[in-house]
């Protein structure tokens, strides 16, 4: 059989372009691929009572791991829409919030401020919502960005928002700030079980998107930052795994925040490089913009 013949060639091609599958694999599978798009419905926004899929809800579709072609079934678009915060809740592995108490995405954010002008948005947020808006359109955008700023001029507000588009895009979300990441690793070396530790270090490994939250307020120690902040930045770097940052430091104060201020004197440039080390798996990971304006908080 050789799926150049099918009548389904030109959707069959389009398949295996997107997915990247041999010839010789589509044409193992040519039945299945097939009857897949033979029988396919796809779904479009709307009530569950609109959905015409054989099991409601739910929607077939063709997978290609390891070498082989699978039918698996996702939940459908009307689905997602009577169940509208389930993408939230499902792909934020971590958050020092409840989701649910804040669900706004990038998109609220720009519609909550369409009434500034173009010269006022500048003025305050620079390139920023510029930056944002390129890296959530573009899956291949893997660069984040460190946000710097005053306190109140809602930075944290702003990122909330980008971590809700990304799981509403079904990606993992980790959201927490770098003192609560200190302060678990602390805690669970003081009972002398690390297991709650190495969960949440695994999950800010591994998610699609890692904020990690007023940086540079936490007590600096040369375990937390070598340890510790080193060790998750350090491999998200190497991964390229999306990582945002909000501070109320640019990135030359925060250098100079994680010098170990008691170092004896014959290992204060030890101390600056590793510091250094630090900040520059920081620039390798992000894109620094800075956010104006008043403190909103009072």
């Amino acid at each position: 059989m050789d799926y150049k013949t099918s009548p389904f060639v030109d959707k069959i091609i389009e398949i295996k372009t997107s997915k990247h599958i041999p010839d010789e694999v589509i044409n193992d599978n040519l039945m299945i691929i097939e009857e897949f798009l033979q029988n396919h419905i796809k779904c479009t926004p709307g009530p569950m009572s609109d959905c015409q899929q054989l099991i409601a809800g739910e929607e077939e579709r063709l997978a290609y791991e390891n070498g082989y072609i699978y039918i698996r079934f996702n939940h459908c678009a009307h689905w997602l829409h009577d169940n509208k915060y389930y993408l939230l809740t499902r792909n934020f592995l971590y958050a020092n919030y409840n989701v649910l108490d804040f669900t706004q995405t990038f998109t609220d954010y720009l519609e909550e401020h369409k009434n500034l002008s173009n010269d006022e948005k500048k003025e305050i947020y620079g390139n920023s919502l510029a930056l944002l808006k390129k890296n959530l359109e573009n899956e291949k955008e893997w660069k984040g960005l460190y946000i710097t700023g005053k306190f109140g001029v809602g930075k944290t507000y702003l990122l909330k928002c980008v971590a809700n588009t990304y799981a509403f895009n079904n990606k993992t979300v980790v959201f927490l700030t770098a003192n609560e990441l200190i302060k678990v690793a602390k805690e669970v070396i003081s009972k002398e079980d690390q297991s709650a530790y190495y969960q949440l270090e695994k999950k800010c490994l591994k998610a699609d998107l890692l904020v990690l939250d007023d940086i540079g307020a936490e007590s600096v120690s040369e375990w937390s930052r070598d340890e510790i902040l080193f060790g998750i930045l350090n491999h998200r770097m190497e991964y390229k795994k999306t990582t945002y940052f909000s501070s109320n430091k640019d990135l030359a104060a925060l250098e100079k925040s994680y010098i170990n201020k008691k170092a004896l004197s014959n290992y204060v440039k030890d101390e600056q490089l590793k510091a250094a080390r630090l900040v520059e798996r920081i620039k390798a990971l992000t894109k620094e913009v800075t956010i104006k304006g008043y403190n909103k908080r009072y």
